[in-house]
């Protein structure tokens, strides 16, 4: 169809994540090494040897014999599900991190959590930089929050120390953790957190991830976001409630975090809706999120 691009069904890949971590893959991206191995009982692939890494498979290789999902794409072409950097990887899952920067808590009122709050997004929120923000009908109270992002790396990671847990981390990246205020506090039996966060375009993510060696201290890191040139978040990871180590410690108890899966580490204070008056996101506004030494992402709003 027209305008419709196919890609993976989210529980193929789900599926094919898990049985490939069982097997103890350690292929994460081209810039590591992948070893050939045999793909005869994955669905829709070949019975040939493949040297790339299995779950960065093309999406061709990817798709369900027996059911195919189609999802749109954005107005640029860009296939949502998959990283902006690499359309050909699909991320088993989007973790996100809530009030978790000190200042965040204080401008909302709120004492620091005594554990992590966790909430996930859908795959269908990913974009990259350039891409528009669509602000649907249902949603009045569009916000902005820039945060880091980091992306584990070739191995399964389950149950790690907070020591070694920053040793599973492929690379890092920026992100727009766009979030819907109605529907995450006022609708729905008091508030819906994943829901709020997960209409299409809601996660700009880029402009491309930069590798783990080369972010010296993941906790020493200036985040600012502008909206329309002017500075709205200024602030340094260092400000986290919970350290990246943290979290993905915390994530991994009892449960695996699979290669690809990405996590959100949390918003500095300046969020939209905590001003006086409250300044949500509108037709054609622009939003920029930067962080030192990972770069900049810039995207545009528009009404549906």
């Amino acid at each position: 169809m027209k305008g419709m691009l196919a890609v993976p069904n989210l529980a193929s890949t789900c599926l094919l994540a898990v049985s490939l971590a069982s097997e103890h893959v350690s292929c994460f991206s081209s810039s590591l090494a992948p070893r050939p191995r045999s793909t005869k009982n994955l669905p829709g692939a070949s019975t040939a040897a493949t040297t790339q890494a299995p779950w960065l498979a093309s999406r061709a290789s990817l798709r369900s014999p027996r059911r195919q999902l189609s999802m749109s794409t954005t107005s640029g072409g860009f296939p949502r599900g998959c990283l902006p950097w690499d359309t050909s990887i699909v991320p088993p899952q989007i973790y996100a991190v809530g009030m978790n920067f000190a200042s965040h808590a204080s401008e909302l009122g709120k004492p620091a959590p005594s554990k992590p709050i966790i909430f996930a997004k859908g795959l269908n929120t990913i974009i990259g930089t350039g891409q528009d923000i669509v602000l649907p009908a249902e949603e009045l109270q569009v916000d902005y929050e820039g945060e880091l992002a980091c992306i584990i790396g070739s191995r399964p990671c389950k149950d790690v120390s907070v020591k070694d847990a920053l040793s599973y981390v492929q690379g890092y990246c920026i992100a727009n953790d766009v979030s819907g205020r109605s529907w995450q506090f006022q609708h729905f039996n008091g508030g819906q957190w994943i829901r709020s966060k997960s209409f299409d375009t809601f996660l700009p993510l880029g402009p491309r991830m930069v590798e783990r060696e080369q972010v010296k201290n993941p906790q020493n890191l200036r985040i600012t976001t502008k909206l329309n040139g002017e500075v709205v978040q200024d602030c340094s990871t260092s400000d986290m409630i919970f350290s990246v180590a943290d979290i993905i410690s915390f994530l991994s108890v009892g449960s695996t975090l699979l290669p690809g899966t990405i996590i959100l580490t949390g918003t500095p204070a300046g969020v939209g809706h905590s001003r006086s008056p409250a300044r949500y996101l509108e037709h054609g506004d622009e939003i920029a999120v930067a962080i030192e030494g990972l770069g900049q992402i810039v995207n545009r709003v528009r009404r549906k």
